[in-house]
C-alpha cells in the first residue's frame, strides 16, 4: 500500500516541477476559465453574512469561556 502512496506522490511532485519550471504558455491561458468580476459581485453579500456568522459564533465561544472560568474545579 505504501509504495502506491509514494509513487503517486513522486508523480504529482514530478508534475508541479514541471510547471514551476516552464511558464505557461497563452494556450495554457486561453483554456483556463476567467473569473467573471460581475459573479464576484454577486456573491459578495454571501460573503458578508458568512463573515458575520462567523464572527458571532467567535464571540459566542468567547462569553462561553469566559462564563465558564468562573466555575469551580471540584
Amino acid at each position: 500500500m505504501y509504495q502506491h502512496v509514494l509513487g503517486s506522490g513522486r508523480r504529482q511532485l514530478g508534475t508541479v516541477a514541471r510547471r514551476i519550471g516552464n511558464p505557461p504558455s497563452q494556450q495554457d491561458n486561453a483554456n483556463r476559465p476567467q473569473i467573471n468580476a460581475s459573479l464576484l459581485r454577486r456573491q459578495g453579500p454571501a460573503w458578508i453574512l458568512a463573515g458575520g456568522g462567523m464572527g458571532a459564533t467567535l464571540h459566542g465561544v468567547y462569553m462561553m469561556g469566559r462564563s465558564l472560568r468562573h466555575l469551580r474545579y471540584i
